[in-house]
């Protein structure tokens, strides 16, 4: 039963959801934080790697966290075992914050959606799709069963179907969408955001070493993102002589281990591994850094992705180094903010126009200025509280 009131309450299901003081991509956060805004009643579904149920009350947002273990070093085995234990685990959670007005389930994994597709006669569901899944896992060859993928692909499009909307963070994840013969009319696109308040003059203070240059690098360290491509860009630059480099890796993952042993065996004392990193904590590394890289496996599927990184690159005034191509990859070159850099040539990094007189500050420049007018934080959340309040208007009809 849909609520007449004004208020709705809302249950968000996100199995990895993340505040400020957590490592991680906080695009939850502030859509949950927009909805509180509006005087909603939000439920967060999501994780912890405790051995029990923990309930927090974060800025208004009631958090509801599962004891599901969960880590970037888990084989393929091990995480779908988590993800089809938070599928099971939220379907029944959820069910005892019933009645409730909407779900809003956003991937990945697509299990997530699964939840809200077993709730769809008790509850509608918006769905939104952060990674086509599971075309990635399928494209870098993780998933190779051909009946497992033809179950996914099942489901998968079933989510879709009877989501009364479907939120992607991409034009070419809603291409991606589309092909899958989903009406056109219920899928929209609201890309990750930069949050231009938080990093506000964060390019205006001075470096600590201005003899030093850095190329940092935060996120995930895992097999989509190969970060072996940067570390050949510091393997040419400890060949080369080139001593002002740094290179920061800032994250956990997979490939950790193995990205350290590379550098141990080419004594690369030029990289530097940074384990964990907040919300603030990155603010103060990107002040120091002179360029912010992004890094994808070469591969056509992960040229749809939306990394949070990429904006709060934008938001700190920025230049951005990206190895993939891609809407990013236009995006970057249509707005002088950045550059595309072949990982097969690594010296074509340092041959960059970015590096010439001033080039740093006026990408820099043109980067804040398309977080403003384009990707702000205030922008795209009301955008997209926009569609909430036109799947309510629907669903009272």
């Amino acid at each position: 039963m849909i609520s007449i009131f004004k208020n709705m309450k809302i249950i968000y299901i996100h199995q990895y959801f993340r505040t400020f003081e957590e490592s991680g991509a906080i695009r939850s956060y502030y859509l949950a934080k927009k909805l509180v805004e509006n005087n909603c009643e939000v439920h967060i579904i999501t994780t912890h790697n405790q051995k029990k149920y923990q309930l927090d009350d974060y800025k208004g947002i009631k958090i509801h966290k599962l004891p599901i273990f969960y880590d970037n070093s888990l084989g393929i085995f091990g995480r779908i075992y988590a993800f089809l234990q938070f599928s099971y685990q939220s379907y029944q959670f959820a069910k005892k914050l019933l009645p409730a007005d909407l779900i809003y389930a956003t991937s990945t994994p697509l299990s997530v959606g699964f939840t809200a597709y077993l709730l769809r006669k008790k509850i509608p569901y918006i769905f939104e799709v952060r990674d086509l899944w599971p075309e990635v896992p399928e494209s870098l060859g993780i998933i190779k069963n051909k009946i497992l993928l033809k179950i996914i692909y099942h489901y998968q499009k079933k989510i879709y179907q009877e989501a009364k909307m479907i939120i992607t963070l991409s034009p070419l994840m809603e291409e991606g969408v589309k092909k899958r013969n989903i009406d056109e009319k219920k899928i929209k696109t609201i890309p990750n955001f930069a949050d231009t308040l938080f990093f506000e003059n964060n390019n205006n203070t001075i470096k600590y070493n201005q003899n030093q240059k850095i190329l940092l690098y935060s996120g995930t360290l895992g097999y989509a993102n190969d970060l072996s491509q940067m570390l050949e860009i510091a393997t040419f630059a400890k060949k080369n002589q080139k001593k002002e480099w740094k290179f920061f890796i800032v994250g956990e993952g997979a490939e950790k281990e193995k990205l350290i042993n590379f550098t141990i065996k080419n004594q690369l004392d030029n990289v530097v591994f940074i384990p964990f990193a907040d919300k603030f904590e990155i603010k103060k590394l990107m002040r120091e850094a002179n360029a912010i890289y992004i890094s994808f496996r070469q591969n056509k599927a992960l040229e749809a992705n939306s990394p949070n990184k990429f904006f709060d690159a934008l938001a700190a005034a920025k230049p951005i180094i990206i190895n993939i191509k891609g809407w990013l990859k236009d995006l970057i070159e249509q707005n002088k903010c950045g550059f595309y850099i072949d990982s097969k040539q690594p010296d074509t990094f340092f041959d960059c126009p970015l590096w010439q007189e001033n080039n740093e500050q006026v990408y820099g420049n043109n980067a804040r200025q398309l977080a403003e007018t384009r990707f702000s934080e205030k922008e795209m959340t009301e955008k997209w509280w926009k569609i909430i309040l036109e799947v309510k208007s629907m669903l009272k009809k």
